[in-house]
């Protein structure tokens, strides 16, 4: 599957961009606490983007976001963007855990910032099941969250419940359960370890966008979308016949299928199509990437993942939906040409 974006080489480009004011009454960002503490009840802040690193300085700021809150000053749209101080993969579990107590501390200190936020990013903190319990019940607002290298401990889930995020993105977390999120819409999944299931399945009635990647590794498991969609994941799909995987796709529209072995063949992929009747959109992006080569025969042996063909015989079945079709890398051969042509046997407009 598709390797994850760069998400810390987004960061340090954005990184490098200053906060500034708005020239425009209708879309101001606020970056400094001079212009926060100018703030009264009869001034709207229609957007407030705060960056920052989770040190001790960094209180200061928060402090004067809470402290307009206080003389009633009404934000909007509030998003906080705190970064850990050292990049994710070099932190320990004793960074994560001194960054968890300077982020809690920083919330003790700035209750009304933090409950007044629609937006949150964080980056490289432990929390327990109980503060995590406690932050979630505190943002009310909240509708979108992002966290990055955050968990609760080894072999312990993180269990997630907000009655309002309707955007959560997990990068490089331990296991994720989404126990209660009645107005989650779009979920982002990237880069989780192959010994640990990124995420367990509760309600989530509204979920109509789920994007996994991750960096494929021989030792990662095999992943059935059934189980995935049921209660957990883990990693490399397997097709499935429609009666496990229907009831699970019985609702997808759109699906996306990036950066597929050449060598492995597309012609699998319509185990998903036979398990999506309301299917409109199908985009397939076939890839003739080569990794990199590796000298030493155990990390060759270990991390490179042989491409073979997958077989698989797609049963008779219609779809009366099915409008779009896109191939990224297509080619006039055999295989794409003999794809094509059994989409066309298998879309029957209305």
């Amino acid at each position: 599957m598709a390797a994850a974006s760069n998400t810390r080489c987004i960061q340090e480009v954005e990184q490098q961009q200053e906060d500034r004011l708005s020239k425009l009454p209708d879309d101001i960002l606020l970056s400094s606490q001079s212009l926060l503490a100018r703030r009264d009840q009869r001034q709207a802040v229609r957007a407030l983007y705060l960056r920052f690193y989770l040190g001790d300085e960094s209180v200061g700021i928060v402090r004067a976001v809470d402290d307009a809150m206080a003389r009633g000053c009404s934000i909007a749209k509030a998003t906080f963007v705190i970064l850990g101080e050292k990049m994710d993969i070099q932190c320990t579990d004793e960074d994560l855990a001194g960054h968890a107590a300077r982020f809690l501390s920083c919330l003790d200190a700035c209750p009304r910032a933090f409950a007044g936020l629609t937006a949150l990013h964080v980056e490289s903190v432990k929390l327990g099941q109980s503060d995590i319990n406690n932050l979630l019940g505190t943002w009310g607002r909240l509708k979108s969250l992002s966290l990055l290298n955050c968990d609760s401990g080894r072999d312990t889930a993180l269990v997630v419940q907000h009655p309002r995020i309707a955007v959560l993105k997990l990068v490089t977390c331990g296991t994720i359960q989404l126990r209660w999120l009645p107005e989650l819409v779009k979920l982002t999944c990237e880069c989780w370890l192959p010994s640990r299931d990124p995420l367990l399945f509760g309600h989530v009635p509204r979920l109509r966008t789920l994007a996994l990647a991750t960096n494929c590794t021989s030792d990662y498991k095999i992943l059935r979308l059934s189980e995935l969609l049921d209660k957990n994941a883990t990693l490399w799909i397997q097709p499935e016949a429609p009666k496990q995987l229907a009831p699970r796709l019985s609702n997808l529209r759109i699906l996306n299928l990036q950066k597929i072995p050449e060598e492995c063949g597309i012609k699998w992929t319509f185990f998903l199509l036979d398990a999506a009747p309301l299917l409109e959109e199908l985009d397939i992006e076939v890839s003739n990437h080569q990794c990199n080569p590796l000298e030493d025969e155990m990390l060759r042996e270990r991390l490179v993942c042989k491409k073979t063909f997958i077989e698989w015989e797609p049963s008779d079945f219609k779809r009366y939906n099915l409008a779009v079709l896109t191939i990224y890398g297509f080619r006039p051969e055999k295989m794409f040409m003999g794809y094509i042509t059994r989409i066309m046997e298998v879309a029957i407009s209305s």
